[in-house]
């Protein structure tokens, strides 16, 4: 038969164990934001750089600058397709570039 005092102990132990889980459940959440901001921040701090670490031909980065992108973040929230003067050609290989870029970093 099993003691009045164990099972109380045992309910106890229980409890505690699952508040336990639930703190620590809270804790993963919140570092997981906190890393998913760093990330981003990383990322963008990573795109502050000219656009001539990406390596492209002249005559694009040419492009580019007329523009106004000249930085990395500023092509990366860009409609590649809506600059004026990059072609269907200019425009995937600025996009493998930025690919490549993203990769690295």
């Amino acid at each position: 038969m099993v003691n009045k005092i164990e099972v109380i102990d045992g309910v106890e132990y229980v409890e505690v164990k699952f508040e336990d889980q639930l703190s620590l459940q809270k804790i993963r959440e919140e570092v997981g934001k906190r890393y998913e901001q760093y990330r981003k921040t990383m990322a963008y701090l990573a795109a502050d750089i000219s656009i001539e670490c990406l390596c492209l031909p002249k005559e694009v980065q040419n492009i580019l600058i007329r523009n106004g992108l000249l930085r990395v973040y500023d092509l990366l929230n860009c409609d590649l397709a809506k600059i004026k003067g990059l072609g269907v050609k200019r425009t995937r290989l600025l996009a493998t570039s930025l690919d490549k870029f993203i990769a690295m970093s």
